[in-house]
């Protein structure tokens, strides 16, 4: 049969050849609408990439896409979305831009299993942004909430491991400086603590290598403190019974120094002061050392005087002044026998 005749054939009775071919298209399409349902899932977009780059930071604007899957309808009851996994592939790319990507869909052994089966996607393509994958270590940082107890100070804190592996896109590692942990509340503690927190990632694009174990420890110490007490008196000790002191009384001014709580609670009478006269013997000026006794747990920062300037005077017994008296005395009179005398030789001369 030549083209001419086959051409002559198909063209004879064409109208009514049409009208078949509409109604077998017809009878195909109500079949397939009798005997096939379809689904439609709305699931996460997943990227997969076995290279060195990703395109995580460019999901925003799309996270999701929708799967249509057709089927018999009673096999069609039973699919789920578990049963489905839509991802995008970017392997293939080694430089960093915009490419897109089809969309492709991944649907369980029981789905494939099953006759007629059609998947289709909306969209097909995304269009994603793709960088380089890369990682650093970085120094974790502890969340300190809260303060010790009155009286105490942190003098150290840090955490052990002190840097963690974090990994992601280029863009983002690099704006990372540090990763914090969790909360590490100190309220009202009095000594060193030491505690296992776990780590913040506040960013899903980041992925951290989370160490065994995070412990953060802080230290404690008492504060310190420093006190002023002015005008203490001095106490004269040893000082001989015949001689007394014609000066005085003498003052000081200390400054101690310690804990926070103990200086707080210290008062002036808990703090003694004393002048050693124990060389005193005579009559005179005399320099004699003075000591500062405070509690063992302070220290003494600061005293006013180390030396005090004493004047003393011998006392008389009364053996002693009865024996200047009559010496007195006895001079007292041995001068008016004198002058008596003296007298009666002026007048006899006179005479």
């Amino acid at each position: 049969m030549n083209l001419k005749a086959f051409l002559e054939r198909i063209s004879r009775d064409g109208f009514a050849k049409i009208i078949c071919f509409v109604l077998a298209l017809f009878l195909y399409v109500s079949y397939r609408t009798t005997v096939m349902d379809k689904k439609t899932f709305t699931l996460p977009l997943q990227i997969v990439s076995e290279g060195s780059m990703t395109s995580e930071s460019d999901m925003e604007h799309i996270k999701y896409v929708r799967v249509i899957v057709r089927g018999r309808a009673e096999q069609i009851a039973t699919v789920t979305d578990n049963e489905f996994k839509a991802y995008c592939d970017i392997s293939s790319q080694t430089k960093e831009g915009r490419y897109d990507f089809n969309v492709l869909v991944e649907p369980s052994s029981r789905v494939l299993l099953m006759e007629p089966l059609e998947i289709t996607t909306r969209p097909e393509k995304v269009s994603l942004c793709i960088e380089e994958n890369v990682f650093r270590y970085i120094p974790i940082t502890p969340s300190i909430a809260g303060n010790p107890s009155y009286g105490y100070q942190i003098t150290d804190q840090y955490v052990e491991p002190s840097t963690v592996k974090i990994s992601g896109p280029k863009s983002i590692v690099d704006s990372i400086k540090t990763i914090y942990t969790g909360k590490v509340d100190i309220e009202g503690i009095t000594q060193t603590s030491i505690k296992d927190v776990e780590l913040v990632n506040e960013n899903k694009l980041l992925h951290i290598e989370k160490p065994s174990s995070i412990r953060v420890t802080v230290k404690l110490q008492a504060s310190g403190m420093i006190k002023d007490f002015k005008g203490i008196a001095i106490k004269c000790e040893n000082l001989d019974e015949s001689v007394e002191i014609t000066n005085g009384p003498f003052y000081i001014d200390v400054t101690v120094e310690g804990e926070l709580l103990e200086v707080e609670n210290m008062i002036a009478s808990r703090i003694q002061v004393t002048a050693d006269c124990s060389n005193i013997k005579e009559t005179g000026t005399y320099k004699v050392p003075v000591s500062v006794s405070i509690p063992n747990s302070l220290q003494l920062d600061y005293q006013s005087l180390t030396t005090l300037s004493i004047n003393a005077r011998k006392l008389v017994s009364n053996t002693e002044e009865n024996a200047v008296q009559e010496d007195e005395n006895l001079s007292l009179d041995a001068n008016q026998s004198l002058e008596g005398r003296s007298s009666l030789q002026n007048e006899e001369k006179e005479n």
